[in-house]
């Protein structure tokens, strides 16, 4: 495990960008600290350091003792529970109970789904509560197959869809919303999130759905991060898109963002749709069959 810790007051320097491309090519799990989180325009630091595509940057204080409950759960995250603690019997009990939402697309929890061309492209739509996954997948599908509306997290658990496109025939997985952990503590809540974490496992491609009105929260570069991390293709879809008054300058912006943000996937398909409009939603799709075939 490596410990890559940056100066979040300071800002990353060139050297910080040099060891990352190294850190990255090494192929060993990683976690990124943003030390002197104390510091006043630390905010500033962290969200940069996401640019070294190493993860969710964790801020801490050395000098103060602060963030460190934080670096344990990443180092936990990154090497494992069974690795870092030993699982314990709840840890067991939750994830068994998670492989039942979708147990009957997964045989083998743990085994690597080979590809057969005969079967349906598995596609998970992911995004924060409330990004418009489940508009988008009826918007796509055209039917009111999945429930929406107004209230953040209204969709509970890993709901899958089978739809064919063009010709193909997909499997579409619509997923929980994707909260902070910290923030996820009803148990069935809990055991949703788990669910969509493994829909997205399964899945071939991940559609990332952001609102476009308020894009690259830490969440959402939390969940581009879980997704990169799974060694998944992911597609960006700017939802919301029938509310922008200024598209091209907007677009032009936000693939600046993505490029930026997240550059472990350098040439990332980004598409403006609008799951209440209807607009781009062939261009999403065009978009996941090319990044399949690639």
């Amino acid at each position: 495990l490596i410990f890559f810790t940056v100066d979040a007051k300071s800002g990353l320097m060139p050297d910080d960008r040099t060891f990352a491309d190294v850190v990255r090519k090494s192929g060993k799990p990683v976690v990124l600290v943003a030390n002197k989180a104390e510091a006043r325009g630390a905010q500033g630091g962290l969200l940069e350091a996401w640019e070294l595509g190493l993860g969710e940057p964790i801020p801490v204080s050395a000098e103060h003792g602060q963030g460190m409950p934080d670096l344990r759960d990443a180092v936990v995250e990154a090497l494992g529970e069974e690795r870092a603690l030993g699982e314990d019997e709840e840890d067991s009990d939750e994830i068994a109970a998670s492989e039942v939402l979708i147990g009957e697309d997964i045989a083998d929890p743990d085994a690597e789904p080979a590809y057969d061309d005969t079967k349906p492209l598995r596609i998970a739509v992911v995004g924060r509560p409330n990004a418009g996954k489940s508009t988008l997948i009826n918007a796509l599908i055209g039917e009111e197959r999945l429930l929406t509306g107004p209230e953040a997290g209204i969709t509970r658990d890993s709901i899958s869809v089978d739809w064919d496109w063009r010709g193909r025939r997909i499997k579409l997985f619509d997923t929980a919303g994707m909260r902070r952990k910290s923030k996820v503590q009803e148990k069935l809540e809990k055991l949703s999130v788990q669910d969509g974490l493994r829909a997205i496992r399964f899945a071939e491609i991940v559609i990332i759905v952001l609102d476009a009105t308020i894009p690259f929260e830490k969440q959402d570069l939390q969940i581009a991060d879980l997704i990169i991390r799974e060694g998944r293709a992911p597609v960006i879809a700017f939802n919301k898109w029938d509310l922008i008054d200024n598209p091209q300058e907007l677009l032009a912006e936000l693939r600046e963002k993505t490029e930026r943000l997240l550059p472990q996937v350098r040439g990332i398909q980004a598409v403006p749709v609008s799951a209440e409009t209807g607009r781009g939603l062939d261009k999403l799709m065009e978009s996941v069959i090319k990044t399949h075939k690639v």
